[in-house]
């Protein structure tokens, strides 16, 4: 749908005063609901190190690269290693 467009009206399922839901119970489904559609909506249960596994590796290539980066600067001779 596209951003300019309105939403479809919403309609009332049961009229009456409003219950507060069990604990622990499920929220009901609409008709038009297909029932692979709460398999989505669950979130994903991830390791609790995975979270920090990229940005580490991350870093880790970061400093790896700095070194190569300044050897070759060193070996090639643009910056002179003992230079006064």
């Amino acid at each position: 749908m596209s951003s300019d467009r309105k939403p479809g009206k919403v309609r009332v399922v049961a009229s009456g005063p409003a219950q507060a839901p069990a604990p622990g119970a499920a929220p009901a489904r609409r008709r038009t609901d297909q029932p692979s559609d709460s398999a989505k909506a669950a979130p994903a249960v991830r390791p609790r190190g995975a979270s920090l596994l990229w940005p580490l590796l991350g870093f880790l290539l970061f400093l790896v690269s700095c070194l190569l980066g300044g050897a070759l600067l060193v070996l090639s001779g643009v910056v002179g290693a003992g230079a006064a």
